[in-house]
């Protein structure tokens, strides 16, 4: 065994001189290149394989749980599914109802929706509920409906504005204490009754004739279309003729109405087209001096023009 100093220090590693090196051929040369070259790609393919076979583990565990993630994710969607539709937590509960009108009866319109309690909100309709209100409500004029999650719904309601001031003419005397409230017109038609708080600024004056009866409050009392054709009547004689309508008379037997223009009245009836009666009109005042017109002018009449 040869003797080995520990205490001597190994020098680093260097070539050998040239005159000490063996010569090597070509072919030797090649030779061993070619084996270091194979035992480089034994290597490289070493790793590949275990790169290989790493990849092939990772995407067996990636399936694994994918398929498990896709089992929870389908068993929790179910369970979503059951709890919304199944479970008590999503039937209404409460119903807001908010106004802008006084005139709107809150408690009314709770009654109405009543039968909605107890609902599923996901299978409650908002066309249906404004349906519901539109109906038993005639002075609604739009309706929202807005469902908050997971128990309340919110309805807004806006009743028609009113248009007009009512006073009643009836052939037979009216009850006792019925001129204690003031009653007003919308613009639907529907007839409201309140003590005397809104501002009759800006509103017409509208006097209805033999209607012996008074209305309930909300009922239909004129159609709309009739109070359309007084607007429409109005601003033709203002614009056609310079004529001031200062009061406004409705017939609601005779369907018809008398308009007042300065001292004599213009007689108008529903089912005469309004260009008719301002025609008549037009012609009347083309042969007939105005001022020999003392209480009236017939015009619903076809084919002349009565006036006394």
């Amino acid at each position: 065994m040869p003797y080995t100093n520990p205490a001597m220090a190994l020098r680093a590693p260097r070539r050998l001189p040239k005159r000490f090196a063996r010569p090597v051929s070509r072919r030797t040369r090649a030779l061993v290149q070619k084996r270091y070259n194979r035992k480089s790609a034994r290597k490289r393919e070493r790793m590949t394989r275990a790169v290989r076979l790493w990849l092939k583990k990772l995407q067996s565990y990636k399936r694994c749980v994918g398929v498990w993630l896709a089992a929870l994710i389908a068993l929790g969607f179910v369970v979503a599914l059951a709890v919304i539709f199944f479970s008590p937590f999503f039937h209404l509960r409460q119903i807001v109802v908010l106004r802008r009108d006084p005139r709107l009866d809150v408690e009314q319109v709770q009654q109405l929706l009543k039968p909605f309690f107890g609902r599923h909100m996901l299978l409650l309709s908002a066309q249906e509920v404004r349906d519901t209100v539109e109906r038993h409500i005639l002075d609604a004029e739009h309706v929202d409906v807005t469902k908050q999650m997971p128990d309340t719904m919110k309805v807004r309601v806006d009743l028609a504005p009113i248009v007009a001031k009512l006073t009643f003419v009836s052939a037979t005397p009216l009850p006792a204490g019925s001129g204690a409230q003031a009653a007003y017109i919308t613009s639907r038609g529907t007839y409201v009754r309140s003590a005397p708080v809104l501002s009759s600024g800006g509103l017409l004056s509208l006097t209805v004739v033999d209607y012996d009866a008074l209305p309930e409050p909300g009922a239909r009392l004129i159609a709309p279309e009739m109070l359309e054709l007084i607007s429409k009547a109005e601003q033709q004689l203002q614009r056609q003729f310079g004529m001031a309508v200062t009061q406004r008379m409705l017939y609601l037997h005779a369907q018809e109405f008398h308009l007042q223009v300065g001292s004599i009245q213009l007689w108008f009836d529903v089912k005469t087209p309004l260009q008719d009666h301002l025609r008549r009109l037009q012609t009347f005042l083309e042969n007939i001096q105005l001022s020999q017109v003392k209480e009236y002018i017939d015009l619903r009449l076809s084919g002349k023009v009565v006036y006394k």
